[in-house]
């Protein structure tokens, strides 16, 4: 291999997506792309849905070629596992070729950010399987022209979970400080997989203004955000009757990858198999970091973040009852305490959480629990625990 051909790498590991791989090593290699797939366990792995995929480099081999590295593929749609979250090595190598220049492309912001990496404009995450072979076919050409001076597409990075927050080549957030601005690109955001109607957004924006000054003011509103943000006028395709996104594969939507995992929850309970409906539904929960923009009280944004906040909880609940029928107790007190970062005066979680403790044979934890359940409901709400929570400590303290 020449010194200085520039290389791909696709790192594998146990409970990746293999669907996302296969696609990714078949369409790169069919273009002429140098992809290897690195072993992150020295070993052969099989991916979520049982496919083996043998890898090419171990993770110290590929640590020591010569070629350039070009791009980094992460086949991961959720945070990483333990074991590799520990790996220096691994994070010393992803850092090595962030610094080369390297391109990122994973299914989730979460990986990345463990290793370091976080958002920026050397990460792109991959869309949704149905359109993933396209998307491969794009990263395939601009890896195999970039060494005539094509570079890799802009990427809008996003995030909607917890403050709000954009990227684009460069930080965004606070060029685009007018509200209305903001207001307008977090809508095309939270629908950016579909176009917008203008007439919809004018008379969202201007419920109190006729149709002529609605429309006068949307465009007031779109010159503007071209004025503040040149970096998005190639990423948004605007006409006479609607907005959209030109490549929606070019956005990374924090909120995406939430929506994503839920929606591949009914697919995995169909399998029937516990195993992958407990991996689907923790993708869920690990995926949801923090309340969708928690400083905006416009109506249509409260009724999202409810919605995805109940999505959230529906996946919690679910996943701790297979947890704790599997007699996984402390994987199931660990989503508990998820699900009561999220809504900390929720005494049904309080509840569940000191049987869990009392199942787990920790005793003095569920006492502790109880007492600083005792003192919130008091000093929040003036109000002592229902017989049914001092019903589930006594059970638990007795057990």
């Amino acid at each position: 291999m020449s010194r200085t051909q520039p290389m791909t790498f696709l790192l594998w590991d146990g409970n990746f997506d293999e669907i996302a791989a296969a696609i990714f090593v078949g369409v790169l290699r069919q273009a002429g792309v140098c992809v290897k797939v690195v072993g992150l366990q020295g070993e052969r792995s099989a991916g979520a849905c049982g496919l083996v995929l043998v890898p090419d480099y171990t993770l110290s081999q590929a640590s020591t070629q010569r070629g350039p590295v070009r791009c980094v593929i992460l086949p991961l749609s959720g945070p990483l596992s333990p074991h590799l979250q520990a790996d220096g090595r691994l994070r010393d190598f992803c850092h090595r070729a962030a610094a080369a220049g390297a391109r990122f492309v994973s299914g989730a912001h979460a990986p990345l950010q463990m290793l370091g990496i976080g958002m920026s404009e050397q990460c792109v995450l991959y869309p949704a399987h149905d359109e993933l072979v396209r998307f491969a076919q794009s990263v395939a050409v601009r890896l195999t022209t970039d060494d005539k001076g094509v570079s890799m597409p802009a990427t809008l990075q996003a995030r909607l979970f917890g403050d709000f927050q954009l990227i684009c080549g460069r930080e965004l957030t606070q060029a685009v400080t007018r509200e209305r601005v903001q207001l307008l690109l977090i809508y095309l955001l939270l629908n950016h997989q579909t176009p917008q109607a203008r007439r919809k957004i004018a008379f969202l924006f201007w419920p109190e203004t006729n149709e002529k000054q609605a429309f006068s003011n949307l465009r007031s509103l779109l010159s503007r955000l071209r004025r503040t943000a040149p970096e998005l006028e190639p990423l948004l395709a605007v006409d006479s009757k609607t907005i959209r996104w030109r490549a929606p594969q070019h956005l990374a939507v924090d909120m995406a990858e939430f929506v994503y995992a839920v929606a591949q929850l009914q697919p995995a309970e169909s399998t029937g198999s516990e195993v992958v409906l407990l991996q689907a539904l923790r993708r869920v929960v690990d995926s949801y970091p923090a309340e969708l923009l928690p400083n905006f009280y416009d109506d249509w944004i409260l009724a999202a973040r409810q919605q995805l906040r109940n999505h959230f909880f529906f996946a919690g609940e679910w996943l701790i009852a297979l947890l704790r029928a599997r007699g996984d107790y402390r994987t199931a007190i660990h989503y508990a305490h998820r699900l009561l970062a999220h809504d900390p005066l929720s005494e049904a979680t309080y509840r569940l959480l000191i049987e869990l403790y009392g199942l787990n044979g920790e005793r003095l934890r569920a006492m502790q629990l109880y007492q600083h359940c005792c003192d919130l409901l008091a000093r929040e709400l003036d109000v002592a625990p229902s017989p049914a929570t001092q019903a589930s400590y006594v059970r638990a303290i007795a057990e």
